[in-house]
């Protein structure tokens, strides 16, 4: 009997052991798909010279020199001084540039050998263009107020000059094509046109400028000519005749190292000589 016992009992025990709990159901944390960062674009880079003008020679047409001028700049190439002599070496008048974040948001005049100072400008930017040109004279009262308005790119669609008390006085409107400004218009306060010019262009090239009257009849014209892509020569019109002409010569880059003024009747008037230093810059490709 006691072992029959033990038998039901050992049995009561292996069912017990035999019987299954409910599965543990195992959560897998779900994973949160994030947005993928937008790639910018890579703006690529190049590094270029730049030629700067630090002296222009200025010669009547019998090769005397009647003057010159020396200009100065920063490392970035911002100018920060530009002086006039006469023939004798003697300073007539200086300007000055004050660079602030790589802007010009000054310029002082100075007048004479004992820098006498003269009216200054100062300037606003916004989005790294100036927007306002506001200038001084020696008391600090305002003479004149530039505004620009642009658009994205920069280009001045409207410029207007008003007086030391904000009193309208001149209006220009440009248009565009793209990037190449096509016409300049010239309003008065009112809105009315007091002539306009006309640009045109050889694909990149400027290769023309016509001012017309209010009445738009033609009153000045300028033609340019190239050669290797490189400005050349300009002949200057009143109206339909030929006024004058400028011819320059040009190093392998372009740079202008001689320009000469000619009368109507070919004869030499004047020429300008130009020396020219280069810094590095980097520019988009």
């Amino acid at each position: 009997m006691k072992k029959i016992f033990w038998s039901a009992a050992l049995m009561i025990l292996v069912l017990a052991g035999c019987v299954t709990t409910e599965p543990q159901v195992v959560e897998t944390p779900v994973q949160e798909e994030k947005a993928a960062t937008p790639v910018e674009p890579v703006q690529e880079t190049r590094i270029i010279d730049v030629y700067l003008p630090v002296k222009e020679t200025i010669k009547s047409s019998d090769g005397i020199v009647d003057g010159y001028r020396e200009f100065d700049y920063d490392d970035a190439g911002n100018l920060l001084e530009e002086r006039e002599y006469n023939s004798e070496g003697i300073l007539l008048t200086k300007m000055e540039n004050t660079v602030e974040g790589g802007q010009i948001v000054r310029t002082q005049y100075f007048r004479g050998e004992e820098n006498e100072p003269g009216i200054y400008i100062l300037r606003k930017y916004e989005k790294g263009y100036a927007v306002e040109e506001i200038s001084y004279d020696q008391k600090d009262v305002p003479q004149t107020i530039s505004r620009y308005e642009r658009d994205s790119n920069g280009n001045v669609l409207k410029w207007t000059v008003a007086s030391g008390d904000n009193v309208p006085m001149m209006v220009t409107r440009y248009e565009y094509s793209g990037d190449i400004r096509i016409k300049a218009e010239f309003l008065t306060p009112l809105g009315e046109s007091e002539g306009f010019i006309e640009y045109e262009w050889d694909e990149e090239n400027l290769s023309s400028e016509k001012t017309y009257d209010a009445d738009g009849k033609l009153d000045k014209a300028v033609e340019y000519a190239y050669e290797g892509g490189f400005l050349v020569g300009e002949t200057h019109y009143r109206k339909t005749v030929v006024n004058y002409t400028i011819a320059y010569e040009v190093d392998d880059v372009g740079n202008a190292l001689v320009k000469k003024q000619y009368y109507r009747s070919g004869n030499l008037k004047a020429e300008w000589e130009y020396e020219y230093t280069s810094i590095k810059k980097e520019v988009l490709k």
